[in-house]
C-alpha cells in the first residue's frame, strides 16, 4: 500500500498542473469506470438506476453525466451499507460514520487505500502551506494523547519514519481537557502547526482573549466546519496569521483546501468530480448552487452524483470546479457553555454519536434558563428507557454531573433556507 499511496501523491502533482481540457478528459474516463462498476457490483445502484431507466446509459461525454440521477443521504439511508457496497466487508475495509451535519450519522465504507488517499491529500495541502516533515503538529482533537491513528498502524512506514528519523511527529491534546489546561499545554509545545476544528478553537480563543495571551503558530489547520468572518479575525489575532481550512465530508474526505481563508478552495480533480445545481441569485454579482460530488476514488461504496446539502458561490471561470471552488455555505453550529464550566461543540457531539447506533437523529438545545435538552429520534423497535440510559452514560463520561434532559421526538424540522439544521443550538 505504501507504493500505491506514493504513486497517488505523485498523481496529485500531475493533475494539479494539467490543463482544464486534460482534466475533463481524465475525469470523464474515471466517472465512466466508477459508474459502470457501480451498476454491475452494487445492489443499490443496479436497482436505483434500473428504476430511473439509466442502466443502459453510456457515458461518452461530460454532458451524459447529467442524465445520471442525483442521490442524497435520505435515499442512501433506505438501504443497508452492504447493499450500497460493491463487495463484502473484510480486514482491508474501513467503515466510518459521517459527522451528522443534519443530526443523522451515516456509514461510509472504504478500502484502506481509498481511505488513506484522503490523508495523502491532507499531506499535499500541508506541504503547499509550508509544512516540513520534521515539523511537529499539535492536534486538539477527540483522541487521547496515547492513541495511535489507524493509518499509523496500517502503514508501517509512518511508524518507522516517526521512530527512526523523528519525522511526522504529533502531539495530541484532548478536547475534553479543561480550557486552561489546553492553553497551558499549547504554551509548552514545540509544535509549528496547530490542528483542530473552528468550534473547539473558538472556545480556546475566547479564553485566550480573557487571559490576554496570544500564539503565533506558522500554520493553523482547521477541519470539519465553515469559518465565519468573526472567527477568522479571532483566530488571526490569537493563533496565527496563516490559516488553512479543509473542506470535505465523510462521503468524500478532503475535497479541497482554502489557503489563508480566501474563500477559494484548491480541489483535487483526480479524486472528485464537482457539479453545482443552480439555486438562486444571492445578489447582482453572486450566484449560488448546491454542491453535487462524485467520489472518483471510492469503488468500495461508490458515491455518484451525491448532493452534499451544501451551498456554494459559483462562477463561469473555466477553471471553476476543476482547479478550485468558491465560498462554501456549510455547517456552523452554536457552542454551548454548561453550568459546570465545560463546553459542548460539534466535535464533542460527533464523538458521542459516531457509534451510537440506537439513535437515528439528534439535537442538543440550550434553553434560555441554561438547561440542556437532548432531542433523540430512535427506531420504533428501540426501548426509550434503554436508549435514555445509554445516552446519559455517554454524556456523563465526558461532561460529568452537568444536567441533561432527554426528549424523544418523531421528526426534526429542517431550516428551509439551508436545507439543514443546527444539531447544537442555543435557544434565545
Amino acid at each position: 500500500m505504501v507504493v500505491a499511496l506514493m504513486k497517488y501523491y505523485l498523481s496529485l502533482h500531475y493533475w494539479n498542473s494539467a490543463s482544464v481540457n486534460s482534466i475533463k478528459k481524465m475525469q470523464l474516463k474515471k466517472f465512466r469506470n466508477i459508474f459502470d462498476y457501480a451498476k454491475e457490483k452494487s445492489f443499490f445502484y443496479r436497482e436505483y438506476y434500473g428504476d430511473h431507466g439509466v442502466l443502459g446509459l453510456k457515458i461518452k461525454s461530460l454532458d451524459d453525466i447529467r442524465n445520471v440521477p442525483i442521490i442524497n443521504k435520505s435515499i442512501l439511508k433506505k438501504y443497508s451499507t452492504r447493499d450500497i457496497m460493491t463487495c463484502n466487508t473484510d480486514d482491508l475495509i474501513n467503515i466510518h460514520s459521517t459527522s451528522g451535519s443534519t443530526g443523522e450519522p451515516f456509514k461510509i465504507a472504504f478500502k484502506k487505500y481509498e481511505d488513506y488517499s484522503a490523508h495523502v491529500r491532507v499531506f499535499w495541502a500541508l506541504r503547499k502551506a509550508g509544512y516540513r516533515m520534521n515539523d511537529k503538529i499539535v492536534m486538539i482533537t477527540r483522541y487521547d494523547a496515547e492513541d495511535t491513528f489507524e493509518v499509523e498502524k496500517d502503514v508501517s512506514a509512518i511508524s518507522v519514519l516517526q521512530n527512526k528519523l523523528n519525522l511526522f511527529q504529533r502531539e495530541i491534546i484532548s478536547i475534553y481537557e479543561p480550557v486552561d489546561k489546553i492553553i497551558s499545554k499549547l504554551m509548552k509545545t514545540k509544535a509549528r502547526i496547530l490542528w483542530s476544528t473552528p468550534s473547539i478553537m473558538q472556545i480556546v480563543c475566547n479564553r485566550l482573549k480573557e487571559k490576554e495571551i496570544t500564539f503565533d503558530f506558522p500554520i493553523v489547520f482547521f477541519t470539519s466546519e465553515v469559518i465565519s468572518p468573526n472567527q477568522k479575525e479571532l483566530f488571526n489575532l490569537y493563533l496565527g496569521k496563516y490559516i488553512v481550512n479543509l473542506y470535505g465530508s465523510m462521503e468524500s474526505p478532503s475535497l479541497g483546501f482554502d489557503f489563508g481563508l480566501s474563500d477559494r478552495f484548491v480541489v483535487f480533480p483526480n479524486s472528485n468530480y464537482f457539479e453545482f445545481e443552480h439555486v438562486k441569485d444571492n445578489d447582482s454579482s453572486k450566484v449560488i448552487g448546491k454542491v453535487v460530488i462524485t467520489n472518483l476514488v471510492n469503488k468500495t461504496m461508490p458515491i455518484i452524483r451525491y448532493d452534499l446539502d451544501d451551498l456554494a458561490e459559483i462562477n463561469e471561470n473555466p477553471e471553476f470546479g476543476y482547479k478550485y471552488i468558491k465560498k462554501i455555505f456549510g455547517r456552523q453550529d452554536d457552542i454551548i457553555k454548561l453550568r459546570n464550566g465545560k463546553y459542548l461543540a460539534h466535535h464533542h457531539a460527533y464523538e458521542m454519536f459516531k457509534d451510537f447506533h440506537e439513535c437515528e437523529m439528534y439535537k442538543f438545545i440550550q434553553k434560555p434558563d441554561k438547561t440542556v435538552l437532548l432531542q433523540l429520534k430512535i427506531a420504533r423497535d428501540q426501548d426509550q428507557a434503554h436508549v435514555e440510559k445509554l445516552a446519559q452514560q455517554r454524556w456523563r463520561k465526558h461532561f460529568g454531573g452537568a444536567p441533561l434532559r432527554i426528549e424523544f421526538v418523531n421528526e426534526f424540522k429542517i431550516k428551509a433556507q439551508s436545507g439543514k439544521f443546527k444539531n447544537i443550538e442555543i435557544e434565545n
